[in-house]
């Protein structure tokens, strides 16, 4: 009994000086986690002129740890306001030297990306056992190239009103990339955290719109619909929404699109509402031979109470069939559509609805299919 006391004790006495290593290992550490590391930095420079002479050197350098990405926020003041985007861009560095007052030159150019056009190599088809999975990537965040150079001004940023901003930044392009020419003082610090730098803010008018899916969702979303969009020139990224004063969300931006519009969800309009409803005595299976027919007919009722007209946008689905022995066909007391899209099964409505005004809506299809057969029917 007496051995196993001494043992304990002696385990117990080896178990804090151990403790007392791991405090002491986890001070130095957070000591380290903690210096700053602008004096760690080094830049060697090598230099050679064919006489003497007195010269004048402004530096630059190439670093991979040193990068931007670019961001937006849009704000919308109301209805019968444009869009104002102001481009932002999110700048961080870990080179080891503090960048104190520099100005900025913000490039698209990535000059990590390889140099040599691509070139095709044969495709050979295999089978394969399985169902084809096509998986997703996501792309890093973009690096771009930062130039810093000195800056003799001796005032601060915060001295510069924002709405400033623009007369300060130069935009120039070339058939390669964007330049964002800064001229302003920044200090970046080069311990990693991102600093938030404005580039640039643009107003774009914008036509509004509610759109309600009540078969997907019952609320009715407000969009903005922006036409001609790529005059904006704007750079892929994310984009926080402001709409009357209150942050909505985000979306994204993606500057390689293709479309002639770009358009933006800013959020439920309670005010306006929508209900739909199965006309059960319109609906109905009836059986004709080996063939059965089911009916099915759906109302749509939409009604305005802004205090003020509104374009509205009424969209509702009937199915396809890829089988012959299947037929889907839209009923005439379907109200007539602005738009069919037969590919997909949807039809759209699209109105001006004054205030207080309502609307309805009737969407009426028949399904014949062999008797028996089980579908996959309201």
């Amino acid at each position: 009994m007496k051995d196993a006391e001494e043992y304990a004790l002696q385990l117990k006495t080896e178990e804090n000086k151990l403790s007392v290593k791991l405090a002491e290992t986890n001070a130095k550490i957070n000591e380290i986690k903690n210096k700053s590391v602008r004096d760690k930095g080094a830049l060697r420079l090598s230099l050679s002129s064919p006489q003497a002479a007195q010269c004048t050197f402004s530096l630059m350098y190439y670093t991979p740890l040193a990068s931007w990405s670019p961001y937006h926020d849009i704000n919308i003041s109301g209805l019968d306001s444009p869009v104002k985007i102001t481009s932002k861009a999110k700048v961080a560095q870990t080179t080891g030297i503090f960048w104190e007052q520099v100005k900025l030159k913000l490039s698209t150019s990535r000059p990590s990306s390889g140099q040599t056009a691509p070139l095709f190599t044969a495709w050979i088809l295999h089978p394969i056992l399985n169902e084809y999975i096509m998986s997703s990537r996501t792309e890093p965040m973009q690096q771009n190239v930062i130039r810093a150079s000195e800056s003799l001004a001796d005032f601060e940023l915060s001295d510069i009103p924002a709405e400033t901003m623009d007369k300060h930044v130069a935009v120039s392009e070339n058939s390669l990339n964007v330049v964002y020419d800064i001229d302003l003082p920044y200090s970046i610090p080069n311990d990693g955290k991102v600093q938030h730098i404005e580039l640039k803010s643009q107003e774009i008018a914008a036509e509004y719109k509610h759109y309600c899916a009540p078969k997907l969702s019952p609320g009715t979303f407000l969009i903005a619909v922006i036409s001609n969009w790529e005059r904006l020139n704007l750079l892929s990224g994310e984009a926080n929404i402001t709409y009357d004063g209150a942050y909505v969300g985000k979306t994204g931006i993606n500057a390689a699109s293709t479309g002639d519009a770009f358009s933006l969800t800013l959020g439920i309009d309670s005010r306006v509402a929508v209900k739909r409803e199965k006309v059960n005595e319109m609906s109905s299976t009836k059986l004709l031979g080996n063939d059965e027919t089911s009916e099915f007919t759906y109302r749509i009722t939409v009604r305005n109470n802004n205090n003020k007209p509104i374009n509205m946008i009424v969209k509702d689905q009937y199915p396809k069939s890829k089988e012959k022995q299947i037929e889907v066909t839209l009923l005439k007391n379907t109200t007539p559509p602005a738009f069919n899209n037969k590919d997909v099964g949807v039809v759209s409505w699209e109105e001006k609805l004054n205030s207080g005004e309502s609307r309805v809506y009737s969407l009426s299809y028949s399904v014949k299919y062999p008797k028996g057969t089980v579908l996959n029917l309201p």
